[in-house]
């Protein structure tokens, strides 16, 4: 059962980061205005609206991943060595 517990926990906060991550670029990327007119302005506005949600989606990668090793090895030490 606690198993199930931890493992429902790392999915319930990676997800909630997730939507916190979303919530964030609906409120504050999104609505950024371009600086001036013209197509080389609006080309670099919109670049720098896809590279923050790239690197937010980086961010959120990398969270998921070290939630997921700290759970794994935190198991592996509490059983020894693991049996692959």
């Amino acid at each position: 059962m606690r198993r199930i517990l931890e493992i429902a926990l790392i999915m319930l906060s990676v997800w909630g980061l997730l939507m916190a991550e979303l919530y964030l670029l609906l409120l504050v990327v999104i609505p950024i205005p371009s600086p001036k007119e013209g197509i080389a302005w609006l080309a670099a506005a919109n670049a720098a609206k896809i590279a923050v949600g790239i690197a937010s989606v980086l961010a959120w990668l990398y969270a998921w991943k070290r939630v997921t090793e700290l759970y794994f090895w935190r198991r592996v030490s509490r059983r020894g060595s693991p049996s692959l």
